[in-house]
C-alpha cells in the first residue's frame, strides 16, 4: 500500500490511511488489534527517523498520525486458594510441572514453551532463558528473545528443582514440555491456553489468561518484599520503569501499608531469607495447623493429604521465601 510511493513523496495522510486500513480490515476479519497498529507505526517511525537523520527527507511523516489509544488490560491475580486448586487439578491431569514452574518463575508463555533440558542445570537449579516460541502463520517457530534483557538466568527453589528432577525421568524429549502429537516440537501456546481454561473450569475457578499467572508471580513477589529492580531482571523487562508501570497498583499499596503502620507506631516486618530455619519452621507449623485442613478436601477434586502438604510447601512456604532464592542470581546480572 506504500510501496509505489517515493520516499520523498510520502505524507502523513498516506500513513494515516494505512493505519486506518489496518484497524478496520488489515487482511483479517475484524482488523488488527490496537497494539499491532501501534507497533507498526512505531516501526515505520523509526525507519523514517533514520531517513531524516540521513537527510533523505526533511521531516518524519509518521509524526502527524493519529493512533488508537491503548487500553491497559485488567490483571486477574490468582488468590492463594485458586493457585492451590489449579495445581491440584494440574496434578490430576498431568500438567503439574508446567504450572508449578510458571508460578515459580513468571516466565512468558513463549519462553516457557521454548525451554529445553539443556537450559536447566538439575544440580544447581540454574534455569537459562534464551529462546521463545512463536506462531508464524500456522507454523511453530523457535526464536531468540526480542531484547537482551529477556536473555537471563534464574535460580529455582530447591523444592521446585526436586519436582523437576523427578519429572525429567518421565520425559524423553529434549523439550521440557513436548508436544504429544508432533515429534521433537514443544507444546503450542494455544494448547496451553486451552488447557489452562479447562483446568480452571475443572477446579471451580474463574478463567484467567496465561499471562495472568505471570502477573500473579510478580504481584506476590512485590507483596512479599522483592525490590522492583530485582523483579524487573527476573521478568526480563528492559528496565525497572517497565515493571513499575505495569505494577504501580502493587507498589502504591505497599507504600500505603507501610505508611499506615508507621503512623500507628508499629514496626514494619520483613520476611526472613530461606536459610532462616527458625522462621521457616514457624511458618511450616502455621500452614500445617490451619490452611492444610481448609484445603485438603476440595469438592470435585480428588487428592491425598501428602500431595496437599507438598503443594502447600510450594504455594505457601516458598511464596514467602521464593523471592530470596530467585534474587541470588541477579547479583551477577545487575
Amino acid at each position: 500500500r506504500l510501496g509505489d510511493i517515493p520516499l520523498n513523496k510520502l505524507t502523513a495522510n498516506d500513513l494515516q490511511q494505512l493505519f486506518t486500513w489496518m484497524k478496520t480490515d488489515g487482511g483479517a476479519e475484524s482488523g488488527l488489534a490496537d497494539s499491532q497498529v501501534v507497533n507498526c507505526h512505531s516501526l515505520c517511525h523509526r525507519a523514517l527517523e533514520k531517513a531524516v537523520t540521513d537527510r533523505l527527507i526533511a521531516r518524519n511523516p509518521a509524526d502527524g498520525c493519529k493512533l488508537p489509544a491503548l487500553k491497559r488490560e485488567e490483571m486477574n491475580i490468582l488468590s492463594r486458594e485458586a493457585m492451590q486448586r489449579l495445581l491440584i487439578q494440574a496434578k490430576e491431569e498431568n500438567y503439574y510441572e508446567l504450572f508449578l514452574l510458571e508460578f515459580a518463575t513468571g516466565l512468558r508463555l513463549g519462553e516457557l514453551m521454548g525451554l529445553q533440558w539443556d537450559d536447566l542445570d538439575l544440580t544447581t537449579g540454574e534455569l537459562r532463558v534464551n529462546k521463545q516460541v512463536n506462531i508464524v502463520g500456522s507454523e511453530l517457530v523457535v526464536n531468540e528473545p526480542k531484547t537482551k534483557a529477556a536473555v537471563r538466568t534464574l535460580l529455582l527453589p530447591p523444592s521446585v528443582l526436586k519436582v523437576m528432577r523427578a519429572y525429567r525421568t518421565k520425559v524423553e524429549s529434549r523439550w521440557l514440555f513436548p508436544s504429544p502429537k508432533k515429534e521433537d516440537l514443544p507444546l503450542r501456546p494455544s494448547v496451553v491456553h486451552q488447557r489452562l481454561h479447562r483446568l480452571l473450569d475443572h477446579a471451580g475457578c474463574e478463567r484467567v489468561r496465561f499471562h495472568d499467572l505471570r502477573h500473579t508471580f510478580a504481584t506476590n513477589a512485590l507483596a512479599h518484599g522483592m525490590d522492583v529492580k530485582t523483579l524487573s531482571t527476573i521478568l526480563g523487562h528492559v528496565s525497572s520503569a517497565t515493571t513499575l508501570n505495569a505494577y504501580t497498583h502493587i507498589v502504591d499499596a505497599m507504600w500505603h501499608s507501610t505508611s499506615d503502620k508507621s503512623d500507628q507506631g508499629t514496626r514494619v516486618e520483613t520476611y526472613a531469607p530461606f536459610s532462616n530455619r527458625k522462621s521457616y519452621g514457624i511458618l511450616a507449623k502455621r500452614c500445617e495447623s490451619s490452611a492444610i485442613h481448609e484445603t485438603a478436601f476440595i469438592p470435585g477434586i480428588s487428592c491425598n493429604r501428602d500431595f496437599v502438604l507438598q503443594l502447600m510447601e510450594h504455594c505457601v512456604r516458598n511464596w514467602l521465601n521464593l523471592i530470596h532464592m530467585l534474587a541470588v542470581v541477579t547479583d551477577d546480572l545487575s
